[in-house]
């Protein structure tokens, strides 16, 4: 009797571990626009430069710029405009929520603004007297940029004033357009540079603790891949070199045969890098071994991780949802002239936002579909 409930009891795990696979083999990934609007107030009939602003959501709002145009508040749920932030340049590089109430980012006309995040007026700005194309960090009340002169600035949050700044010579008039945003690592800093160099800074002086070049060549050398880090290593590449993994004190423990453009991700000890010859790879953090990678239409944003979901902008093509999982690309959504900018999840609206090239902010719906067929009789 015991050995015949044994087997029932071993039956129906089977049968419901089948059941389970088959529901979700059933189950489908959707994208679907809930709302697109657009950021600037006129629409740029000329050469589009690469969206790169990542979409910031801030209470009710979501908060995007235009590379050619303004900077624009949108209400969450309908993509109503709320308030508009003239920009005669426009904006390339993502800024960031301080204190829960301003917004402050840098423009492409030189200036780094801090303005409130609710209604858009301004409270200061400084002159950088370069575009920012670095997106901001920030440390208590010290923000950290790179402008395209190759200058590192610290500049106080509060004030809008100037601490201290960073210079190097610009070695190459072959480079690639962008900035390294900054590391920030307690009583120190690491950026890169287009003269190719990875550098160590001081935090409170700015003084150089160590370099280190990355650049294979002195063309398209640049080290626009923000560096990052877990903890004990910090990595980075140049855009036509290898990928680096060194200690704090600038020690080198590995490098891998890819080059990089977007920051790169670190999920569950793997990196996943968007490199410069239109992959994503997925590489070991410890060795630097790499996994596996992906062939892109064209150099990816910087990734974002939903559970087993991969969700990144092609920069002229889509946004693209992979399932790590399985190993394939499950759904992607065409914006119109592709993006560079790191998309934007919403868990309380259950939305991605996507900056497009087109100068449009979109509102995608993430949603699993059954596609089972249901007969008649499943109907009553």
């Amino acid at each position: 009797m015991k050995l015949f409930l044994s087997l029932i009891m071993a039956t129906s795990l089977v049968a419901c571990s089948s059941i389970k696979q088959q529901e979700n083999n059933w189950r489908e990934i959707q994208l679907n626009a809930n709302w697109i609007s657009q950021i600037s107030a006129k629409e740029n009939l000329e050469a589009r430069k690469m969206a790169r602003f990542s979409p910031i959501v801030f209470e009710d709002l979501v908060i995007a710029g235009g590379s050619n145009g303004d900077l624009s508040a949108f209400s969450r749920n309908s993509g109503k405009l709320r308030w508009r932030f003239p920009l005669k340049a426009g904006v390339e590089a993502s800024g960031l929520i301080y204190k829960n109430r301003y917004l402050i980012f840098g423009a492409k006309d030189g200036y780094l603004y801090k303005i409130n995040a609710k209604t858009g007026d301004l409270v200061w700005k400084f002159f950088a007297k370069a575009e920012i194309l670095s997106d901001l960090s920030i440390d208590s009340d010290a923000i950290y940029f790179l402008s395209g002169a190759n200058i590192l600035y610290k500049i106080d949050a509060e004030s809008g004033k100037q601490k201290w700044v960073y210079s190097r010579v610009q070695r190459s008039r072959f480079s690639v357009r962008g900035g390294a945003q900054v590391l920030v690592l307690g009583p120190r800093i690491y950026a890169g540079f287009s003269d190719g160099f990875l550098v160590a800074l001081q935090s409170e002086s700015g003084d150089l603790v160590w370099e280190r070049k990355l650049a294979s060549s002195e063309r398209f050398g640049d080290v626009d891949n923000s560096p990052l880090s877990n903890g004990e290593l910090i990595f980075s590449a140049s855009f036509d070199g290898n990928f680096y993994a060194f200690d704090k004190k600038g020690s080198l423990r590995w490098k891998a045969d890819v080059g990089a453009y977007s920051k790169a991700r670190i999920f569950q000890n793997q990196l996943i890098v968007p490199s410069s010859d239109n992959k994503l790879v997925f590489m070991d953090a410890s060795s630097g071994k790499i996994l596996k990678s992906l062939k892109l239409k064209s150099i990816a944003s910087e990734v974002i991780v939903k559970d087993n979901l991969i969700i990144f902008n092609e920069a002229n093509a889509n946004l693209v949802v992979y399932d790590n999982i399985k190993s394939k690309i499950i759904a992607s959504y065409e914006p119109g002239k592709g993006s560079l900018s790191k998309p934007s999840f919403d868990s309380e609206y259950g939305q991605i936002y996507l900056n497009s090239n087109a100068g449009n902010i979109h509102a995608l719906k993430l949603y699993y579909m059954d596609r089972r067929q249901l007969w008649d009789w499943e109907l009553k």
